[in-house]
C-alpha cells in the first residue's frame, strides 16, 4: 500500500549513495555521551567503534555473562530484563541514544542482568580493551561518561515507567479496510500534535535504492546493510516512522515486524474475529518475528450503538491495548489512539463514597467544559457505578440523566425484613444496574474501563479489566452485610473499597501518564464528645428531639459502610500523592446514604472540580504540549 503523501525524507530531499563513518553517522549522539572533542580526536574515536546489528528476538548478553563491552543504541528498542525460573521482570526500555553495558566495564562484574532486542537493532560496541585504551587517552570523556552514569543511578525513580516509541507496524487484517485513508487520518492527528512522521512502504524504499531493494533479507549483507542505513536515517529524521507492510508474508513484511516498537493490528469490527493467515504466520506462535507490544484496533460502524463481542476478537490474540475507532467520530477516537502510542493517556480514578459519589457527575460536567479528553477510567464501588457509564464516552447530559435515575430508584425500599445475608436483598440495585451494563462486557467500552472488588474467599483484592459489566460493577458495590456479595469463579466478591477504594495504583500500571483523581476522604480529627456508647433508646431520642452529640452518634449502617473502607482510607495518602490533579470535593456534610441529595452533591463535585481545574491549567497546558 502506498500513500500519496508518503515521504522517506524532507521535500527534495535524496538518500546520499555513499555512508559516513560510524562516527560521522552518530557524532551529535556522542557528543552528548562523551562531551565535546577535536576533529582529530573524532577520527581516534572511529577506530574504536564497531557496529553490531542484532536481530529483534535474540539477547545481546545475559545475567552473569562476562561484561567485554559497552554498547550504544543507534535504533531498535532493547529491554533490561532479570529472569528466574522462567519468569521474566522487565525492569525497563533501552532506545535511541542510550547506552548499555557501560557498568560491568567499569566494575569488572558480570552482567547484573539480560538485554533482549524487542526489536531489529542498529548498535555501535566499544570493547573493554578499545574502551579503556580510548580512555586512558582522553580522561575527560570517561568523567563526563561517569556523569551520566552517576546522574542516572541518583535521579529519583518516577512512578511511572515511560515507554515512547518511534517505529509503529500498521497491519490491516482485512481487504475490506481503507488502509490510506486510515494511515491518512492517523498521520494528520500526529502533524497536528507538531509530529514529524514518515511513511515506509516498499515502494518508497524501492524509489530510493532502487527495484527489488526492500525485499533484502537478512543473508544479503550489502543489501541489507544499505536497507538497514535507509531506514536508521529516517527513524533519526522524523519522530515517528509507519511501515506498511505488504499484503503477503514478503520480506518486507517481515522486516516491518521487526522493526516495530509497536505493532497496530487494524481490523474491520463486521468482519470474522478468527486469526487472518497473516497473524498466525508472523505474529503468534513459535514462528512470530517480533515480541513487540500488538495493539487491536476495532474500526466500527458508528452510530448510537455501544460496540459487541470484542472478547471475541481479544481471546485470539495477546495484545496489550484496544481501540475503537467509530466512523462517525474519527477524528475524535484518532486522536485517543495517537495519545496512547505517545504514551500521553489521560486516566480519571473515581474512589467508592456511597451517595457521595455522585460528585463524580459533577467532575465530568466541569472536565467537558474544560475540554480535557479522559482517555481511560477505573473506580471502586461507586465510583465503578458512575465510571462505567462515562466510559461508554457519552457527553454529560446523558449521563446525567442516567446516574439521576439511579439516584432516586427505591433501593432503600428493597429491605430484608430477614437480615441472615445481608439488610437489603439487592433486587433493585441489581435491576438499575442490569439495564445499563447486563448486556455490555468491559472490553466493550469505548474508553478502557477497569473496577475493583474484594475477594472475601481468598482475602485479596480483584481488578476487572474484563467480563461482564454488571457483574464485575455489582460485585464492586456489594457493601458487606447491607446488599448480598456476587459469587464469582467459586469465590464471594465483595465491595472493592476493603482493599482499595481509591485505585490510583491500577492506574498507573494501566499507563496512563496523567491521572485525575476524585475521592472523597476528609481529615477526622473530631473528638467523641461521649465517653461510651450510648443506648439504644438514647440514640432513638437524640436523632428525634435532637442534641449535642447528634452529629457524633453512629448508626448500624453507616458503622458499616464506613468500616469497610478503613484499610483504604489508611492508604489513600499513597494513593493520592499517584495523581496529576487530585479532587476532593467537599461533601462532608452529607451521608453515604444520601441518595436524595443527588443535585446537591453533583454540583458540589462540579464546583470543586471547576476550581480545582483552574488552578490546576499550567500543569494541564504543560501536559497537553507533550
Amino acid at each position: 500500500m502506498e500513500s500519496k503523501s508518503s515521504q522517506l525524507f524532507g521535500a527534495g530531499e535524496k538518500q546520499d549513495s555513499s555512508f559516513a563513518s560510524v562516527v560521522g553517522m552518530i557524532r551529535p549522539l556522542l557528543s552528548q555521551l562523551f562531551g565535546q572533542l577535536s576533529q582529530a580526536d573524532w577520527e581516534k574515536l572511529d577506530t574504536y567503534l564497531e557496529e553490531v546489528d542484532l536481530p529483534g528476538g535474540y539477547y545481546l548478553f545475559r545475567k552473569g555473562d562476562r561484561g567485554d563491552a559497552m554498547y550504544i543504541v543507534i535504533n531498535g528498542r532493547l529491554q533490561v530484563r532479570l529472569e528466574n525460573d522462567q519468569h521474566i521482570e522487565v525492569i525497563n526500555e533501552i532506545g535511541h541514544g542510550e547506552t548499555v553495558g557501560e557498568m560491568a566495564l567499569i566494575t569488572g562484574e558480570n552482567r547484573s542482568a539480560s538485554i533482549y532486542a524487542i526489536r531489529d537493532c542498529h548498535l555501535v560496541r566499544i570493547s573493554k580493551d578499545a574502551f579503556h585504551k580510548f580512555f586512558t587517552l582522553f580522561p575527560a570523556v570517561g568523567l563526563n561518561l561517569a556523569k551520566l552514569i552517576i546522574q542516572r543511578f541518583t535521579q529519583k525513580q518516577a512512578n511511572r515507567r515511560l515507554r515512547a516509541i518511534s517505529n509503529i507496524a500498521i497491519v490491516p487484517l482485512h481487504r475490506s479496510i481503507d488502509m490510506d485513508g486510515f494511515v491518512r487520518q492517523l498521520q494528520e492527528v500526529f502533524i497536528k500534535k507538531g509530529k514529524n512522521v514518515a511513511l515506509l512502504s516498499s515502494a518508497s524504499v524501492d524509489a530510493v535504492l532502487g527495484k527489488g531493494a526492500a525485499q533484502a533479507s537478512l543473508t544479503q549483507v550489502d543489501e541489507n546493510k544499505k536497507l538497514s542505513l535507509l531506514l536508521d536515517k529516517a527513524e533519526t529524521a522524523h519522530d515517528l516512522v509507519f511501515y506498511l507492510p505488504d499484503q503477503g508474508a514478503t520480506e518486507w513484511t517481515n522486516r516491518c515486524i521487526r522493526q516495530a516498537d509497536e505493532i497496530l493490528l487494524v481490523a474491520d469490527a463486521t468482519s470474522s474475529p478468527a486469526l487472518t493467515q497473516l497473524e498466525q504466520t508472523v505474529l503468534t506462535g513459535e514462528s512470530k518475528l517480533s515480541t513487540a507490544r500488538q495493539t487491536l484496533v476495532l474500526l466500527q460502524p458508528g452510530g448510537d450503538v455501544l460496540p459487541t463481542g470484542t472478547a471475541r476478537w481479544l481471546n485470539t490474540r495477546k495484545v496489550g491495548f484496544h481501540v475503537h475507532i467509530r466512523a462517525d467520530k474519527a477524528e475524535h477516537d484518532f486522536t485517543r489512539l495517537t495519545r496512547y502510542l505517545t504514551d500521553s493517556l489521560t486516566g480519571l480514578v473515581l474512589a467508592g463514597g456511597g451517595a457521595k459519589g455522585f460528585a463524580h457527575i459533577g467532575v465530568l460536567r466541569a472536565l467537558q467544559e474544560a475540554d480535557i479528553q479522559v482517555d481511560f477510567v477505573g473506580g471502586t464501588s461507586m465510583g465503578a457505578m458512575m465510571g462505567g457509564i462515562i466510559a461508554f464516552d457519552w457527553d454529560y447530559e446523558r449521563v446525567n440523566d442516567i446516574t439521576r435515575e439511579i439516584a432516586f430508584s427505591p433501593l432503600k425500599s428493597d429491605f430484608n425484613f430477614l437480615p441472615v445475608v445481608s439488610l437489603f436483598k439487592g433486587k433493585i440495585l441489581d435491576r438499575v444496574l442490569q439495564k445499563y451494563y447486563l448486556a455490555h462486557d468491559i472490553e466493550d467500552c469505548i474508553l478502557p474501563f477497569y473496577c475493583v472488588s474484594s475477594n472475601m474467599t481468598n482475602a485479596r483484592p480483584v481488578v476487572h479489566r474484563r467480563g461482564n459489566m454488571f457483574r464485575a460493577i455489582r460485585a464492586s458495590g456489594a457493601i458487606p452485610a447491607v446488599v448480598p456479595p456476587v459469587v464469582e469463579n467459586n469465590c464471594l466478591l465483595i465491595d472493592g473499597g476493603i482493599f482499595n477504594n481509591f485505585p490510583t495504583d491500577v492506574m498507573v500500571e494501566q499507563g496512563a501518564r496523567f491521572i485525575i483523581g476524585v475521592d472523597f476522604s476528609m481529615e477526622q480529627d473530631r473528638e467523641i464528645k461521649y465517653r461510651e456508647i450510648p443506648s439504644n433508646w438514647q440514640v432513638l431520642r437524640t436523632q428525634w428531639l435532637g442534641g449535642e452529640h447528634k452529629q457524633d452518634l453512629p448508626t448500624l449502617l453507616g458503622t458499616i459502610i464506613q468500616s469497610t473502607t478503613l484499610y483504604s482510607d489508611y492508604m489513600q495518602k499513597q494513593n493520592s500523592d499517584k495523581t496529576d490533579i487530585y479532587i476532593n470535593p467537599d461533601v462532608g456534610q452529607f451521608s453515604m446514604l444520601d441518595w436524595t441529595a443527588y443535585e446537591k452533591i453533583v454540583q458540589k463535585g462540579y464546583e470543586t472540580a471547576k476550581r480545582v481545574l483552574q488552578e490546576s491549567e499550567d500543569k494541564i497546558e504543560g501536559y497537553n504540549n507533550l
